[in-house]
């Protein structure tokens, strides 16, 4: 293929027919698709019920046919909105790896992790925002047809190959989004490891009998069970709930200790595999930590601690009456004659079992049943806190708002492993896009998009307006849109998902009417309301304390019971989350936040750890704008009323304010975005009939009411207003 590929020019806008030339003439082999119609169906005979909407081909004989310039006019002619697959195989030798949402993710950076960072290649993004398709060529002589189409390789990990297609720009997806490239230059070569990994194991599958592995002895004085590929669920939910028995790690409180404790218990003392081990910690015991730990930090002490466990393994599944012993019989489809084989080192074993996300909140009683059944070693701290105490004195965990490191510099060890200079870093993964203007193009647009990034996840962000003017409104509009899909207020949402609407001074009725309206001012299809109520959660909390900190008013700051509830339930479904929504500020901050600006710093700090939930979601803090703002005095950042604490700590602030002059007009400013170009402003109008939701202006609307405030008749400024400088609002002017 050539080095300068002409799919590159492909916009979202571009014609159908147009497109599916352009990937005919750059050498690919496309497919016209059944579309999606207005109403979210598949244009095939089973419509809203067919289970693959726009996903599937329109010929039946598809595998074989050679589409020509002449075939495609025809059939998009009769099928103008076709949606576009690219066939995969075929001379360009053309393998796919379908990246789906967070798991797929987490999945090949584990795989990075051990092989290597993959190469720059064609890279696409579904219309669902979750996922992408990396596409690469299988080098010359090696056997393509051993590379079949398989789901789930890995967890979030399918492979599409010979004789599989995959949807491509600018196809529709059923959401409403549309399929884009994100990085267009030509297929690498695929790297053996993953050839390795997509490869069918020829005539092995049903015959060969499964191999036993056993743990490498290194290190290790006995080994009295096998290291268990073969772990049960229960097994991992016993190990799960005996370490949320034992100390957090918390700063400046022998942080370091407690972890590498937890990794010793998961690794020798349950006789869990690495990969195991670094899930439970990641996924169970992290989030718990004052602060988390990063990736890095977690593999290190797994690793750390499998290799220099000294004791004999599997003590505490020992202990388990007779669990323990289906633990040590091989797999039923064994061969008594099977020699067992060594299992690869500590570090290669991560990402080689199964793992296991989460634990919803059914398992987790069962689990912490069986938990309080375990004995406790004399070596395995446990927490006092839960239940397990280890002398009559323990000692307590001192809830500090502001801990602090013992030794800031304890990270140093696993700066080595990080090779921030030597490896190219993830491109950021955002939740809120705007379109690309020709306004932007001083402003880099480096993966090609068309689209340039907002609202980041894994960040906290703020909506600020005057009380009355519809923020919550807007929040629930940005709540339904990141449920569905569907754009916000002219934004594309790039990463849809589960949602967490908490609106601390509503009711249900309330919330009710309110979501309600937005989807009805949104016109959501049926399809997209059915994702929108399994994706939002919505907490009416009016009358309800949840503040997240609270403050004695001489500097003091702690966190409160509703945080660990809050933390406790993002992390019991199974669920990642994309958004989070918490409104109004004032009611989930301390009494100091507004009022001190270390109290302000020490609350969004904590609203700082809801991001490492799962899913790593983007959290918005509706807040109040200042009176000087209301007066017009300042429209940037400071706009947001209190201690500037808090605009200093949030990544991202956005303004909504009204024209006093024309009420039903809003304009959306971005004030403040760490990691963007702030965007420009967006012109809304409130749509009474709909419970005042808000909807973006035309072009024609917004002349016209730009051109109605510059004939308007300027007001009389106010008495302290320098009309010799005309540079805003001054201190009041000396008597003349």
């Amino acid at each position: 293929m050539a080095e300068e590929l002409p799919i590159s020019g492909l916009r979202s806008d571009t014609p159908r027919l147009e497109a599916t030339l352009t990937y005919l003439r750059a050498g690919f082999h496309p497919l016209p698709l059944h579309g999606i119609d207005d109403k979210g169906a598949c244009s095939c005979i089973k419509g809203p019920d067919c289970r693959r909407k726009g996903k599937h081909p329109l010929s039946k004989n598809w595998e074989t046919s050679q589409p020509t310039e002449k075939s495609l006019q025809q059939t998009f002619k009769q099928y103008p909105q076709s949606n576009i697959g690219l066939l995969m195989g075929g001379k360009a030798r053309l393998v796919a790896l379908d990246v789906d949402g967070e798991e797929g993710l987490a999945s090949l950076r584990d795989l990075e992790a051990i092989h290597g960072q993959l190469s720059r290649t064609l890279t696409s993004r579904s219309g669902s925002g979750n996922g992408r398709h990396l596409v690469f060529t299988v080098p010359e002589g090696w056997p393509i047809e051993k590379i079949r189409n398989k789901v789930k390789v890995k967890p979030g990990l399918d492979v599409r190959a010979e004789n599989g297609q995959i949807v491509v720009a600018p196809s529709r997806h059923v959401s409403g989004n549309l399929y884009e490239w994100v990085d267009v230059v030509p297929p690498a070569p695929l790297p053996r490891w993953l050839f390795d990994l997509m490869a069918t194991k020829e005539d092995t599958k049903k015959t060969a009998p499964k191999k036993v592995s056993t743990p490498s002895t290194k290190g290790s004085a006995s080994s009295s069970l096998p290291r268990a590929v073969q772990n049960s669920e229960r097994v991992l939910k016993r190990a799960s709930a005996y370490i949320l028995k034992m100390p957090i790690a918390v700063q400046g409180q022998n942080g370091s200790g407690a972890l590498y404790n937890v990794a010793q218990t998961l690794v020798g003392r349950f006789n869990l595999s690495c990969n195991e081990a670094l899930t439970i910690l990641r996924n169970v015991y992290n989030p718990l930590c004052q602060p988390p730990w990063g990736e890095a930090e977690l593999r290190h002490k797994v690793e750390d601690a499998d290799k220099n466990w000294k004791d004999s393994r599997g003590k505490l599944l020992e202990a388990d009456g007779g669990n323990a012993g289906l633990r040590n019989r091989p797999p039923a489809s064994s061969s008594p004659q099977e020699d067992p084989t060594p299992s690869p080192p500590a570090a290669k074993r991560l990402s080689t079992l199964p793992v296991i996300e989460s634990i919803d909140s059914d398992s987790y009683q069962e689990a912490s049943t069986i938990g309080d059944q375990l004995p406790v070693e004399d070596n395995a701290q446990v927490s006092p806190l839960n239940g397990h105490q280890k002398d009559s004195s323990p000692s307590k965990v001192k809830e500090d708002a502001t801990p602090a490191r013992t030794n800031p510099f304890e990270v140093l060890p696993f700066v080595k492993d990080r090779k921030y200079l030597v490896k190219k870093p993830q491109s950021r993964i955002w939740l809120l896009e705007r379109e690309y203007r020709d306004k932007d193009r001083n402003n880099r647009d480096p993966e090609g998009s068309g689209r340039i990034g907002v609202l980041p996840l894994g960040k906290v962000g703020m909506l600020a307006a005057a009380g009355g003017v519809g923020k919550t409104m807007a929040l629930c509009q940005f709540a339904l849109a990141v449920g569905s899909g569907v754009p916000w207020l002219g934004m594309h949402v790039a990463t849809p998902g589960h949602v967490l609407l908490a609106l601390a001074e509503e009711d249900e009725g309330e919330v009710h009417r309110r979501l309600y309206n937005a989807m009805e001012a949104m016109k959501l299809t049926r399809e997209q309301r059915e994702l929108a109520e399994a994706h939002i959660t919505a907490l009416p909390l009016a009358g309800i304390p949840v503040a997240l900190t609270e403050g004695d008013g001489r500097g003091n700051v702690t966190e409160t019971e509703a945080l660990k509830q809050l933390l406790e339930s993002l992390h019991q479904p199974r669920r990642e989350w994309r958004l989070i929504v918490l409104d109004p500020l004032s009611r989930w901050a301390g009494n100091d936040t507004e009022k001190d600006n270390a109290a302000a710093t020490r609350f969004i700090q904590t609203v700082e750890k809801l991001v490492a939930v799962p899913g790593s979601p983007a959290v918005m803090l509706a807040h109040h704008t200042s009176k000087f703002s209301r007066r017009g005095e300042t429209d940037d950042a400071t706009a947001a009323r209190g201690a500037s604490g808090i605009v200093d700590g949030v990544r991202s602030v956005m303004i909504l304010e009204t024209d006093k002059d024309e009420p039903n007009i809003m304009i959306l400013r971005f004030s403040k975005s760490n990691y963007s170009v702030a965007a420009p402003p967006i012109y809304l109008t409130r749509d009474n009939e709909y419970g005042g939701a808000l909807r973006v202006m035309t072009d024609k609307e917004i002349k016209s009411y730009l051109d109605r405030k510059k004939s308007r008749t300027p007001s009389k400024p106010p008495a302290h207003y320098d009309a010799s400088t005309n540079q805003g609002f001054q201190r009041p002017l000396p008597p003349t």
